[in-house]
């Protein structure tokens, strides 16, 4: 079913936000749907919402101050339920245009390059997938489970006693809510950092507005996001 889950978020003050989730497809789509069923972050009073009303796309509005995982169940009128999780992002919708390419090129005559890459995770799959293929052209990628859990990335990254080359940013749909504080360590410690857009809904962080980034058009296609990464490094 072509039926897709979309959202906005205002800022309200510096934790507060006031934010929507809605179905978005086809009027022939929506109008197979009796009701939406929104099942919010249990810290929510009455945590599951059952919206109806056709006529605004059977939208939920609500106020909060953290990011989570919405799950939504669609109750179509046949009597099946379609379900899709929608990663609630908070955040300024205000992008640069970028101005610059990371430097993001090795010389694998040399030695291993290690990588730091970084996905939400619902794309732990697709991530572990560009490792394997990445893996074939001698590179090493690191996630943050490589690290002590009990240390902060920034200081297990300089307890490391080989250097990191590169930071790939996975960007799907769904970002990590780590992204900002990773992004500010691969900055702190100098890491040039290569974001990659994956699919048509996947948007810049504003954390990398003056990147220039890859962008993928199918995010279905693991293997061919990861050989698009090999070609565009050019390695």
């Amino acid at each position: 079913m072509s039926i897709r889950v979309e959202q906005a978020a205002t800022r309200r003050g510096q934790d507060s936000w006031d934010w929507s989730v809605w179905l978005e497809g086809s009027d022939e789509a929506l109008d197979q749907v009796e009701t939406a069923e929104y099942v919010l972050h249990p810290t929510f009073p009455n945590p599951v919402r059952e919206m109806s009303n056709r006529a605004n796309n059977f939208r939920l509005n609500a106020r909060g101050w953290g990011e989570f995982m919405i799950h939504v169940n669609i109750h179509l009128k046949d009597g099946e339920t379609v379900k899709y999780d929608h990663w609630l992002k908070l955040r300024d919708d205000t992008y640069q245009a970028p101005t610059k390419e990371a430097d993001f090129s090795f010389d694998l005559s040399a030695t291993q390059r290690r990588v730091y890459l970084s996905c939400s995770l619902a794309d732990i799959e697709l991530a572990k997938r560009i490792d394997e293929v990445l893996g074939q052209y001698n590179f090493k990628m690191l996630m943050s489970d490589a690290f002590d859990p009990n240390l902060t990335l920034e200081r297990a990254i300089s307890l490391e006693r080989e250097p990191i080359d590169g930071a790939i940013f996975l960007i799907t749909d769904f970002w990590s809510p780590y992204l900002p504080q990773e992004a500010q360590v691969m900055r702190d410690n100098s890491i040039p950092i290569l974001p990659i857009l994956v699919g048509p809904e996947a948007k810049l962080p504003r954390e990398f507005a003056d990147l220039v980034p890859i962008h993928v058009k199918d995010r279905g296609e693991s293997e061919a996001i990861a050989m698009s990464i090999v070609e565009q490094l050019k390695i």
